[in-house]
């Protein structure tokens, strides 16, 4: 039983405020790659210690870092002048007892897999190689270096890494969704909702959307990158936009929005005036010197929610085990979801944690609620998802950073 637990009838639909303002920066983005690529190294890692060990070390990679890399483009052609860096900063744990892990394998097989899915023209070793930069630096003895279960001592007691507070909201509002689904439809996803691989050819993945919404007329800003060698001309590339941009309004009719909402899309600013040609060679700005931090970007459901209350915890790298901003973060958002989906109650859900209580039974947990009738589902789903038997299952070899389902993670 989880204690702790208070209900409130103060809900707000976002979709019913005057305005609202909300972001999305795509997966080639360099902060989304970022988190991706923390998400990988860490969810890689966590697996081969599980299957060899039974147990996840100490480890942390949430301040990696990508970006630096330097290219040229011009209309049909593009040359590499500088690679890009993946810097994989923080502390791993490199043994278990007399047992080593190889770092470097590992971490290279999750930027590999990962980039090559999510940016197929970036290739380890060609144009962006891989700076091993993590640690075992600590004051703690054996805390990266376990020489046993006895040098894991969460394993006996599990408790919050920090004190912090994780919020989640559901369902998304009509803005929010639009914003996923202008992204999504650059990419092959499969049954789930993850992203498979990108859909155009031509297209890169640097793609970012802004919408805003007044009352009812919904203005979708985005910068989607085209590949500079498959341009011939300026009045091709000014076409190509126009098209995607068409076919962008045939996908936004497929959603259930109200009649007199109104959608208005921009691609890369070509009305009117001149034009400034966002064109990429790999895909994503890191190669036009631009850099990407774990924790810049989009919170757990992809997006930036200008108008919600949100966690002050990046979810991605953090220990999967007993870090409050990846544990707890992806719990919350979990509960949020199967409160509406089960009850379709509209719901906003705070977690507080305080550093070295337990874990799954927080300091506070406060739930906005549409509809107060659904107050003792919700309480029987915290009790199902704080249930430290199986919440590893739910952390480890999901990629949030490309899952667009929008339903539960």
């Amino acid at each position: 039983m989880v204690k702790n637990i208070k209900f409130y009838d103060n809900w707000e639909d976002l979709n019913k405020s005057q305005f609202e303002i909300v972001e999305r920066k795509g997966l080639g983005h360099p902060d989304t790659l970022a988190d991706g690529l923390a998400e990988a190294v860490s969810n890689v890692y966590s697996s081969y210690c599980l299957k060899n060990f039974g147990i996840v070390p100490h480890h942390n990679v949430d301040k990696l870092y990508i970006g630096a890399g330097l290219f040229s483009v011009d209309i049909g052609k593009n040359a590499m002048i500088k690679p890009a860096i993946v810097r994989i900063n923080g502390r791993v744990s490199n043994c278990f007892g007399k047992n080593e892990i190889n770092l470097v394998e590992l971490q290279e097989q999750a930027v590999s897999q990962y980039l090559s899915r999510i940016l197929p023209r970036a290739v380890v070793g060609k144009n962006i190689f891989i700076d091993h930069n993590a640690t075992q630096n600590t004051r703690r003895k054996n805390w990266f270096s376990p020489q046993s279960v006895e040098d894991l001592p969460e394993l006996k007691r599990l408790v919050a890494n920090d004190t912090s507070v994780c919020v989640a909201h559901a369902p998304l509002s009509y803005a929010e969704k639009i914003c996923m689904i202008a992204e999504k439809f650059f990419w092959i996803v499969d049954d789930s909702g993850q992203a498979l691989k990108p859909k155009f050819s031509d297209i890169g993945q640097d793609i970012k959307v802004m919408v805003i919404r007044k009352g009812n007329d919904i203005d979708v800003n985005m910068c989607v990158p085209v590949f500079s060698d498959t341009i011939s001309d300026m009045k091709g590339y000014e076409c190509r936009i126009k098209q995607i941009e068409a076919l962008l309004y045939d996908e936004m009719k497929k959603l259930d929005l109200p009649s007199e909402m109104n959608i208005s899309i921009n691609i890369n600013n070509t009305r009117g005036g001149s034009v400034h040609p966002y064109m990429l060679a790999l895909g994503s700005c890191i190669e036009c010197g631009e850099e990407g931090l774990v924790g810049r970007g989009n919170g757990i459901t992809g997006l930036i929610p200008t108008m919600r209350a949100k966690s002050n915890e990046a979810y991605f790298g953090k220990n999967p085990v007993y870090h409050v901003g990846r544990v707890i973060g992806l719990l919350c958002q979990r509960i949020a979801n199967r409160i509406y989906n089960e009850t379709k109650s509209g719901n906003s859900v705070y977690i507080l944690s305080v550093h070295s209580d337990d874990l799954m039974q927080p300091s506070s947990i406060c739930v906005s609620l549409e509809n107060m009738q659904a107050k003792d589902i919700a309480e029987k789903i915290i009790a199902e998802e704080l249930n430290k038997e199986d919440y590893l299952k739910k952390i480890i070899g999901n990629i949030i950073t490309s899952d667009f389902s929008m339903k539960v993670i």
